[in-house]
């Protein structure tokens, strides 16, 4: 690899934060451990908050990083897939065998697609089969790569910005390829990246802006501005949520730091803490029976739940990290250091790319 492509140990951070992000979402959202009344309230709602900005920035992030490469490798997309298999396959055919799941949840825990299990790993797979053919557009077809941008920003990201409402772009897979897209022309023809100090400048008042707008409409009790604020901290295609994201990327790729090597392990493990925590037959027994959230809910106030849901979701972080270097060294030793394998991504790979030069 390029040493000029090499991810820093910066970006390799913000992956760690980002998956934190998530996982705080997922935490307060359905463990029953939220509290409402100011202060608590504006704490849960500053943790719920940059969840999906952190789903726009990993895809940011493979966007750049993919963007001179201008290879395919089925050796990433088999890793992804593998990841989510190795993780759901197994809880949903116990569950199917104890006919506590249907076999439409097994079919799409063996063969993730949109609507299954792990929304995220489904959609993403399929943005990394459509990578090789998106590359290909923003580098030999510039104008078109601009007019396509154009359209989708307007109908897109305009339309969920101005109405508060998704239109008839309903799929995450939509604006995730439009980030790809996107990025992928910034990368390829723009004139450069923003200051570090430039992007925290945008990011900490916009980002402070929508909270007070959100805890505002919530304390007044108006539901249309509820459910319009909502957009922003849910849609990855309203403008907000999009420009939060590049800021935090911005940012972090031009913040030039040591190399750390706990930091670049638990950033190889952020998908597989995802889909660890996200299981849906096991998230419930990780937050009430593991955690004991139920039980911490009941018994915490103030400051000491606060503090408990911040040890929480480090401890899922932690959990979910070790469960993955293990799930991660059995998936070398069993599939992919295997010969057979790899000739396999070798010969997908070729055929592929050989189609893309033609």
């Amino acid at each position: 690899m390029p040493e000029k492509n090499k991810r820093s140990s910066s970006i390799e951070l913000l992956r760690v934060l980002c998956m934190l992000f998530i996982i705080a979402d997922h935490f307060a959202g359905q463990s029953g451990i939220r509290e409402g009344g100011l202060p608590a309230a504006g704490y849960y709602e500053a943790l719920s908050s940059l969840s999906r900005v952190a789903c726009s920035v990993f895809v940011i992030i493979s966007a750049w990083f993919d963007a001179e490469r201008e290879e395919f490798r089925l050796e990433k997309l088999g890793r992804v897939w593998l990841t989510a298999f190795m993780y759901l396959v197994p809880v949903t055919f116990f569950l199917y065998r104890r006919s506590l799941a249907s076999g439409l949840q097994l079919y799409t825990a063996l063969l993730p697609l949109e609507g299954g299990s792990l929304w995220f790993v489904s959609c993403f797979l399929q943005l990394q089969c459509l990578a090789p053919a998106l590359k290909l557009l923003v580098r030999k077809q510039k104008r078109l790569s601009e007019s396509l941008l154009l359209f989708f920003g307007i109908t897109l990201t305009g339309y969920a910005t101005l109405t508060g409402r998704q239109g008839v772009f309903t799929s995450d897979l939509w604006v995730m390829i439009y980030l790809y897209t996107l990025t992928l022309y910034w990368k390829r023809w723009g004139s450069g990246t923003p200051k570090p100090r430039a992007c925290a400048a945008v990011f900490f008042p916009l980002w402070a802006l929508l909270l007070a707008f959100r805890l505002f409409s919530s304390a007044r009790g108006y539901t249309t501005l509820m459910a319009y604020s909502e957009t922003f901290r849910s849609c990855m295609q309203s403008l907000p949520n999009m420009a939060l994201a590049y800021c935090l990327f911005f940012g972090f790729l031009g913040w030039d730091r040591r190399e750390s090597r706990i930091v670049s392990t638990m950033a190889s493990c952020t998908l597989g803490v995802y889909c660890f925590h996200q299981i849906p037959a096991f998230y419930p027994v990780l937050w009430t029976k593991l955690l004991q959230s139920t039980a911490h809910a009941a018994l915490l106030s103030g400051g000491a739940r606060l503090l408990y849901t911040v040890c929480a979701i480090l401890l899922t972080a932690l959990l979910g990290t070790a469960v993955e270097l293990l799930r991660a060294r059995l998936s070398r030793l069993l599939i992919e250091d295997r010969k057979w394998y790899r000739r396999l991504c070798e010969r997908f790979n070729r055929f592929v790319n050989e189609a893309v030069r033609v």
